[in-house]
Formats: C-alpha cells, sequence, structure tokens
C-alpha cells in the first residue's frame, strides 16, 4: 500500500506519511446513567400544579386547535386510550364540574440486579401476590423481589392496579430509557377498546449514542393505574422509540489503574471503516479527539490480553488488529488495516496533541 492510498485512507487529516495536529475541540456531554427512573403524571393537569380546573382545559383546547403544547402530552390522554381527543376534553369538563380528585399515574423503570433472564410477556396485577408470583420467575434474589413488594402493598392495590413490563436494553449502563405514555391501542375510528395495553418508551441517548457499549441490561418497566383503567388479562405491548445503527458499534478500553478510559468506535461501509477516538474525562463527559477513515473491516474487538512491552508499559491488544499501549502521559494506538503486510496506522494521544503515523511490519 502506497503513500497515495495511506493519504486517501486518513481521509486528508494526515499528510502521507506523518503529521501532527490539535484534537478537535468539541465535548459531547453524555447524560449520567441511574440505577432507577420515575415520574408522576396527573390526568389532566397540564400547567402542573396539581389541580384540574380551566386552565388546564384551556391548554387542552389549544393543544386540540394547534398541536402545540409544551409539556408531557400523556397528561391531556384523560380516559388512558392512547389518544388525546374530544372524548378527553368532555371528562376534564365534567371532573371540572364535579370537582373530581384527578386519577395520577407513576412510571417507574429499574435496573434489575439479579435477573438473568426475563420473560417475553408482561402482566396487570391486582394484588401484592400476584406481583410475589410474577417477580419470582425471573427475579432469584428475595432481597430484590421484597423493594417491589414494599412499593406496591394491600393499601397501594386498594385503588390502582400494577401494569409491570420486563425489557431488554441493548445500549448503556443503567438506565436510559423513560416511560413516554401508557394507554389502551383501539381501532381509530372506533370507540371499541381492545384488551392490549401499550407502553411507549423513550431513550434518553445523547447525540454520540454508540458511546454507549453494548450490554445487555433488564429493566423493569412499572406502571400505576386507577383500577378501572387496566384489568388482569389485558396483553401488553411495548413501543421502543429508539434505534442504533446495527453496523456501528463502540468498544471501551481502561487503563490498567482505570485512571484513563478511551472509547473508539467504527462502522465499516463496503471497504472502508470509519473510526472515532474519544477520550472519557470525567463520569459523563467525552472529549472528541479525532476520526479517519481506514481500508478494511473494523479492526478493533472486545478480545485482547495484557502484556509489557520491552519498556515497561502496559500493553493491551489481539496480536492480530489492535494494541493500545498506555504511557505515563498519552496513550499511543495501533491498528492493522488490509493488506497481505501488516499496514498499521498509529493515532497517539499525547497530551494536547495528536500524532498520526503509518508503517508497514510485515507477516
Amino acid at each position: 500500500m502506497n503513500n497515495t492510498i495511506i493519504s486517501l485512507m486518513l481521509s486528508a487529516v494526515m499528510a502521507e506519511t506523518s503529521a501532527t495536529t490539535a484534537p478537535s475541540p468539541n465535548i459531547v456531554h453524555v447524560p449520567n446513567s441511574t440505577m432507577k427512573w420515575s415520574k408522576t403524571v396527573i390526568s389532566g393537569d397540564a400547567n402542573s400544579d396539581n389541580t384540574v380546573n380551566i386552565a388546564d382545559a384551556l391548554l387542552l383546547q389549544q393543544y386540540m386547535s394547534t398541536g402545540e403544547y409544551d409539556g408531557d402530552i400523556a397528561c391531556f390522554d384523560i380516559n388512558s386510550d392512547g389518544i388525546v381527543d374530544s372524548f378527553d376534553m368532555i371528562l376534564m369538563r365534567q371532573a371540572i364540574i364535579n370537582q373530581e380528585e384527578p386519577a395520577e399515574h407513576t412510571y417507574y423503570v429499574d435496573m434489575l440486579k439479579s435477573a438473568e433472564s426475563i420473560p417475553e410477556r408482561g402482566e396487570v396485577l391486582t394484588n401484592i401476590s400476584e406481583v410475589e408470583t410474577y417477580l419470582s420467575e425471573f427475579i432469584p434474589d428475595s432481597t430484590e423481589i421484597q423493594t417491589y413488594l414494599e412499593r406496591y402493598d394491600d393499601k397501594f392495590f386498594e385503588e390502582n392496579n400494577l401494569i409491570i413490563m420486563p425489557f431488554e436494553q441493548k445500549y448503556g449502563r443503567g438506565v436510559f430509557y423513560n416511560v413516554s405514555s401508557v394507554g389502551k391501542i383501539r381501532p381509530k375510528r372506533s370507540r371499541d377498546m381492545n384488551d392490549d395495553i401499550f407502553i411507549s418508551l423513550e431513550a434518553t441517548y445523547g447525540a454520540y449514542r454508540v458511546l454507549y457499549p453494548i450490554t445487555d441490561t433488564k429493566l423493569l418497566i412499572q406502571a400505576t393505574v386507577p383500577k378501572n383503567e387496566a384489568q388482569s388479562g389485558d396483553n401488553i405491548t411495548i413501543y421502543d422509540s429508539y434505534e442504533i445503527k446495527t453496523n456501528m458499534e463502540s468498544i471501551a478500553y481502561t487503563s490498567p489503574d482505570s485512571s484513563k478510559e478511551v472509547y473508539i468506535t467504527q462502522e465499516t461501509t463496503g471497504d472502508l471503516s470509519d473510526i472515532r477516538f474519544f477520550l472519557k474525562t470525567n463520569k459523563i463527559t467525552y472529549k472528541a479527539l479525532t476520526f479517519l477513515t481506514a481500508y478494511g473491516d473494523k479492526p478493533f474487538t472486545a478480545d485482547g490480553e495484557w502484556s509489557v512491552d520491552s519498556n515497561g508499559n502496559d500493553v493491551f491488544g489481539n496480536g492480530k488488529t489492535y494494541s493500545l499501549t498506555w504511557y505515563d502521559d498519552h496513550i499511543a494506538v495501533n491498528h492493522k488495516v488490509q493488506g497481505e503486510e501488516w499496514e498499521y496506522v498509529s493515532v497517539d494521544f499525547n497530551g494536547d496533541e495528536i500524532v498520526y503515523k503509518s508503517y508497514i511490519k510485515s507477516n
């Protein structure tokens, strides 16, 4: 592979043999993950004053006329049928006239700690015994189950039922999904309800979604609703509003002392791989160091072994396509591109500088 190809391979970010350039000033802020998420929605309370009155009715009327509302439209779905229409307006007016107590819907998303597998079905639970029986099917830790038995006790079930659905989160540690709405699915041209309940989820991933490692996180989605809104035996469906491109992946590499972490994302299209480097600066911030385009398939893998070079520096790599050398004050990354000979590109993160180099190593 000659210098002309190397120049193309690095997409004009390096000279034909080597170059030095300053890193991108871009700072990527990643939302901090947590072990749980929750919120409470009061049906009809559009202005968040914990009551339902004429001010809320005016906001609902405005939304129905213009589609504009600066808030969570789930509060307008008074009858929990999945849409906001004139029937919700009628119910809101009746509630205001009769001075009815508004219904509350509380949503939880917890990260399960002990579950290794989860059922594909959700359930509507009507008492504490059903909660214990259902959770015991896939949560082996009785202490973890106890936290839900305390949350949903007998007093809770006097007025509420519990919609519950396990969910598999494919990316990111912690909880990155929240519940945007819960309601009934029904034909748009008919007022007849069917027995399906949908839970609409939204992900809170940042712009650089691939920074989140591929994981197999088990979540437990919960929605508390008044007893007349969901009955035992209803079918549960989840609408997941988030997708990640399947041919994009990210891998995290951590220094032996855990003080530094580099995320490398890579995506292969045809004969080219787009590779991006990010340096983790704290729990929720990544510095976008640089990116390049290389010939060949994705060179970085999650597999590798630790070794020590001749100068006593720790090295992590698979011995085939990549290696990372961790120095006291910088990191050197080498990765192979296609060819019978080992054509390497070196990206060296040295303080505020990034040094690109290329060299050939024979098999």
